[in-house]
């Protein structure tokens, strides 16, 4: 899942240009390409923010550009309320998000 907070960049055939939030669905097999990769070619891109979710453990990853960089701002848990920084006025409460176990 992808926002793009710039309308210039929503194109007829799609987005042109970075997003400024990206979010992945982590799974055992793409683990690795989600945390590095991924992680690399967004710092690359300089898409602002980023996240994994990771339904297993019921967790979030938040990453942040910092210096070209994405850097780990934090990782939640369910009974979190995450903040999404490229969007002023939105938080997640994970709890709706993450079911009961």
């Amino acid at each position: 899942m992808v926002i793009v907070c710039d309308p210039d960049k929503i194109k007829k055939h799609g987005i042109v240009g970075a997003p400024d939030f990206a979010l992945e669905i982590l799974s055992p097999s793409s683990a690795k390409i989600d945390h590095m990769v991924k992680r690399w070619a967004y710092s690359k891109a300089r898409v602002k923010e980023y996240w994994i979710v990771d339904p297993a453990n019921q967790l979030v990853e938040v990453y942040l550009l910092k210096e070209a960089v994405l850097e780990l701002e934090n990782v939640y848990t369910k009974e979190d309320s995450v903040h999404v920084h490229v969007l002023e006025n939105l938080n997640i409460d994970l709890a709706n998000i993450f079911p009961e176990t």
